[in-house]
């Protein structure tokens, strides 16, 4: 399946029959939220703090829930020491995906 990407759209892409997913994390939030896209990366405010690894846990729980998906589809591929971070996700998300940036 062949996806078109846009400028827009371009916080995730198809790649090696996964999708994967480029999302700017920020920890210490309120609460957890998409607050949009910017720069082809999806903004997502994280309730835990970073500090080992309880924040990188609870985006892919939140990706997750809010995706659909059980947590164990979802892993880090870079970032895990970084706020800006590309995630791995099963194939078919697209259209979930794309509503996450409303």
């Amino acid at each position: 399946m062949t996806t078109n990407v846009t400028a827009e759209d371009g916080f995730y892409y198809p790649a090696k029959g996964r999708l994967l997913l480029r999302v700017k994390a920020t920890p210490g939030a309120k609460q957890n939220g998409i607050t949009g896209v910017k720069n082809q990366e999806l903004l997502v405010r994280i309730k835990a703090q970073a500090e080992r690894g309880k924040a990188n846990k609870e985006l892919l729980k939140y990706l997750a829930g809010l995706l659909g998906v059980p947590r164990s589809q979802l892993t880090i591929c870079s970032g895990e020491n970084s706020r800006h971070k590309l995630i791995s996700l099963p194939p078919g998300l697209e259209t979930a995906l794309s509503k996450l940036k409303r």
